[in-house]
């Protein structure tokens, strides 16, 4: 699992849009699209969560669709989160073993970090 992701949840897309992402002097214009929180793993604190991608396949932007549900990764540019195609971002589709394995991993993982949490 990316250890490197400075957010990972499953989520549904909600809605998507042009946006752009400011890091430092530089403007990236990339797709807005926000998550409705289903399960947080990493850093995914409240119901909705905004990550950018490239407008572009060309450019490893991501197509996501409304409606369906996506574990996502996703790491922070200047202000902003933002995940590619090269991240496990990934639809969640029951008929894909990887899904299923991939959220089990996630979940274990979460719950030992939470142990390890409230260790002293």
């Amino acid at each position: 699992l990316p250890e490197d992701a400075d957010l990972s949840l499953v989520g549904e897309e909600v809605s998507n849009g042009f946006g752009e992402i400011r890091d430092g002097k530089l403007i990236l214009f990339s797709v807005r699209t926000i998550f409705q929180v289903r399960e947080s793993f990493k850093k995914a604190s409240g119901q909705e969560v905004v990550v950018f991608t490239s407008s572009t396949p060309e450019s490893c932007g991501y197509s996501f669709v409304a409606g369906r549900n996506y574990v996502v990764y996703a790491s922070m540019i200047g202000d902003s989160l933002r995940t590619d195609i090269c991240t496990r971002t990934s639809e969640v589709r029951s008929e894909i073993p990887e899904t299923a394995d991939e959220l089990l991993q996630l979940r274990a993982q979460s719950r030992k970090s939470k142990k390890n949490a409230t260790r002293p």
